[in-house]
């Protein structure tokens, strides 16, 4: 069987990726250990490499997409803004439909699952029939931060939802997404699966933070939303006790302007993969304080460490958190909840170390690769 994966976040030569480029990824290197064939296709005007590789046996194609066209026929403002984010989406999606379909003829695909942003010109000649997985919506986060959108964003969501429906089968790391994408395309899915991402063990040698000091994690694209600023200036706020038994670790948050950063936080530019890995494993906390998010990958991650993890009580965070078991659940934005939760994990040592242990054994009964491909493959050839 030769499975497509359309994923733009999938891990480039320098090992820089997102939560879903490392969902495709772990899922790809066991479909081939079970004699699958596995492509994927990077397409986007964010490229920084153009061409084909091979990753352990995954076929990677990586598109770079630019949206000339597009900016020449929306150049009055009117036009502009009524126009530009339905023809990117149409011109993008038509490169990729072309490129698709040229890899089809090399060698036959047999089932293409893309992550949200689909193709709509994939639902309406349907020429290889698809699957949708819900890692999520710029849309439902708009809808979700009560954020206006434009005219041309509502053309696109009109199209956006026509792929959805005409999709062979939904997946959904959390009902939060998947009851979010329904309430704005405005249709129920008649095939959908609720399926926790899956995660691997990995062989990371440190054995954990030897210092004295509790370390606090994140890590997260350099985004408003993900809560960077709320937690910095939680951090500033905490009293001296609590500095000097605190450290904090971020990976992927570039400080601008006036920001003071202070003295116990180090800041990293997201590097290989690896890399962030290992910080995980030494840290003590995760800290995923998001105004909006999915499923975040990075909570698998921490609690395939056995790390509790602190995170907002928003989206579908709380599917994964259970408050006082596995993690702390605060409300987002709320910097007295927040700098309460940190409190709490150097106060009790004992209940931060049992939520660990929760942790772990939540990954292990809900987040198995094995029962997970299983259940795809199940779908895929059914």
């Amino acid at each position: 069987m030769h499975i497509l994966f359309v994923e733009p976040q999938y891990p480039n030569i320098s090992g820089d990726q997102g939560g879903a480029g490392t969902y495709v990824r772990n899922v790809g290197l066991e479909l081939i250990k079970r004699g699958h064939k596995v492509s994927v296709l990077r397409g986007g005007s964010h490229l920084i490499e153009n061409g084909f590789r091979i990753d352990q046996g995954i076929n990677v194609y990586s598109q770079k997409i630019q949206s000339n066209l597009a900016w020449y026929i929306c150049q009055t403002p009117v036009i502009n803004k009524l126009f530009f984010p339905l023809m990117q989406y149409l011109i993008h999606g038509l490169h990729k439909y072309i490129f698709i379909n040229k890899i089809n003829k090399k060698d036959r695909i047999d089932i293409i699952e893309y992550s949200s942003t689909g193709d709509f010109w994939q639902c309406i000649f349907k020429s290889i029939p698809y699957i949708v997985h819900l890692h999520g919506s710029g849309f439902s986060y708009k809808n979700y931060l009560v954020e206006k959108m434009t005219n041309g964003e509502k053309l696109m969501n009109k199209f956006e939802g026509m792929f959805y429906k005409n999709s062979k089968h939904i997946f959904a790391p959390s009902k939060w997404i998947l009851n979010q994408t329904e309430m704005e395309i405005r249709t129920k899915f008649k095939c959908n699966s609720l399926l926790k991402y899956p995660i691997t063990n990995h062989l990371i040698k440190e054995k954990g933070n030897k210092n004295n000091k509790i370390l606090f994690f994140m890590a997260a694209r350099d985004d408003p939303t993900k809560g960077w600023g709320v937690l910095i200036e939680v951090i500033k706020s905490l009293d001296s006790k609590i500095l000097t038994k605190s450290k904090f670790v971020f990976y992927g948050f570039k400080p601008e302007g006036n920001i003071i950063i202070p003295k116990n936080v180090k800041i990293h530019p997201f590097t290989k993969r690896l890399d962030v890995l290992v910080a995980l494993k030494t840290a003590d906390v995760a800290i995923v304080p998001s105004w909006v998010d999915n499923s975040p990958y990075t909570i698998y991650e921490a609690m395939s460490f056995a790390k509790p993890v602190i995170g907002s009580n928003i989206g579908g965070i709380p599917e994964l958190i259970k408050h006082k078991f596995n993690g702390l659940l605060f409300n987002d934005r709320n910097k007295a909840e927040l700098k309460n939760a940190i409190e709490y994990m150097i106060k009790y040592p004992e209940k931060k170390r049992q939520m660990g242990n929760n942790a772990i054994k939540y990954i292990n009964d809900e987040c198995d690769l094995n029962s997970n491909i299983s259940s795809r493959l199940k779908i895929w050839l059914g």
